[in-house]
């Protein structure tokens, strides 16, 4: 039981016990000692730099000394030299020294230098006793910092000891001023309470009922639960054999067109024509050469116009490379609107001319040449800065009855005609010949 004692005004409110007494004395014990703590430390951090500090000022003010004393030691012998040197040319030749003199002078001056080392060896001992003294200093120095160093960490451990402890106090006194006003009001607490106790048991009979109403509807809920997962059931089994019989479906749509793949291949091999793309109302067909010994397959683009829903027209038709000369056949196409002609005629112009389209593709790389398909003539540019330009006919017949022949040159140099140009034996030769034999001949100009 705690004894209770009113204390100041009776307005304040404010009630003491004994428990309240030594949390107070306590809470300002611990603040005296955090401050005397927070003291002695700012006491060792200042006591720590002014340690650096002389530290650092002892070794300048040794390492200044026995720099000054070397530097002092050099001036004095040369001031020496420098004095006799002047001393003996002031005297003239006659009064300089003989070497006897000369060698006891030297005797003197090693004999004063000696007694010179002698005192800088004692200096240098005294200023090496000075430095191992500072030396040790900086030791102990060092040593009390580590120990104010501890000391410090054992300080700041103390402290967040003491502070834990502070807001222990804190809390407890927090705590005891609530029971404080709650004691003061558990009279109309515990009114507040018995009212609340009668409104929880009428709310209580109300909720038997509406527990008794809920059972029956849960009945009603779990039976036409039952009646759903039924037809689930029913609707699952009948899912897993549409599905079944999908997938069936699918392996035959794809067999089948793994089937039609293959035959469409075979067809494209078969009749030379192979579709390349169908854009808009544009289509580009690849035509297949006869062998694997082709390296050219040229695409014919097809361009057609509707007239009416369902019907179209060819209008326009391109091949590619445009070296195959084939506009008189898209001519008569599009008169005519026979697409399978145009396709059929190309494909029979391409497969005779292709052995001149690939010899004409494969001396591209080589010289620079024009092939004119209209005429069946190849103009090449040769010599010096291809200034000389010859221009060869090639006979409908070539590579077979007809062969090529020189027609026309520009850029000869004076007193040269196309004559001179022509090899002693020109029949059968083919393009690539003609090639070589002109290039050789023109490189002389």
């Amino acid at each position: 039981q705690a004894v209770f004692s009113l204390s100041g005004d009776e307005n304040s409110g404010f009630i003491q016990t004994d428990k309240d007494k030594m949390a107070a004395n306590v809470l300002m014990d611990s603040r005296r000692v955090l401050e005397e703590v927070t003291h002695q430390k700012l006491k060792l951090a200042e006591a720590k730099q002014l340690l650096q500090e002389s530290d650092y000022n002892a070794r300048s003010v040794l390492n200044h000394t026995k720099g000054q004393c070397s530097d002092l030691k050099m001036t004095w012998v040369e001031l020496q030299t420098r004095a006799k040197i002047l001393e003996y040319l002031e005297k003239g030749r006659a009064s300089w020294p003989e070497f006897g003199a000369v060698d006891a002078d030297v005797k003197n001056a090693k004999k004063k230098a000696s007694g010179l080392k002698k005192e800088a060896a004692q200096l240098e001992k005294q200023l090496s006793d000075l430095a191992e003294q500072a030396a040790t200093k900086y030791d102990e120095h060092v040593e009390k910092l580590s120990k104010f160093q501890e000391r410090l960490a054992q300080v700041e451990k103390t402290k967040g000891k003491l502070e834990d402890l502070l807001k222990k106090h804190q809390s407890v006194e927090e705590l005891i001023n609530t029971q404080v006003d709650q004691t003061f009001n558990m009279a109309a607490i515990l009114q507040e309470q018995t009212e609340g106790m009668k409104k929880a048991q009428s709310a209580l009979s109300s909720c038997c009922v509406a527990m008794v109403m809920l059972h029956q509807n849960i009945a009603m809920v779990t039976e036409e639960r039952d009646k759903y997962r039924s037809l689930v059931q029913a609707a699952e089994h009948t899912m897993k054999q549409i599905w079944s019989r999908k997938e069936q479906g699918t392996e035959r749509l794809l067999a089948q067109t793994a089937w039609c793949k293959e035959a469409y291949k075979v067809l494209s091999q078969l009749s030379g024509v192979e579709e390349h793309s169908l854009v808009g109302k544009s289509l580009t067909v690849r035509l297949l050469p006869p062998d694997s010994s082709c390296s050219i397959s040229p695409l014919l683009t097809l361009h057609f116009r509707e007239h009416l829903p369902g019907g179209f027209t060819l209008e326009e038709a391109v091949v590619d490379p445009p070296s195959l000369e084939v506009d008189d056949l898209i001519k008569v196409a599009v008169e005519t609107n026979n697409a399978l002609f145009l396709v059929t005629r190309v494909q029979e112009r391409f497969f005779t001319h292709m052995p001149l389209l690939q010899e004409i593709e494969a001396l591209r790389n080589r010289y620079a040449i024009d092939y004119q398909a209209a005429q069946s003539r190849v103009r090449v540019m040769l010599g010096e800065g291809g200034r000389i330009t010859c221009t060869l006919d090639i006979g409908k017949g070539y590579p077979g009855a007809e062969g090529v022949s020189l027609v026309e040159t520009t850029g000869l140099p004076e007193g040269t005609s196309l004559q001179d140009l022509l090899p002693s034996a020109s029949d059968h030769m083919t393009l690539e010949q003609w090639m070589t034999h002109l290039t050789t001949v023109c490189s002389q100009w």
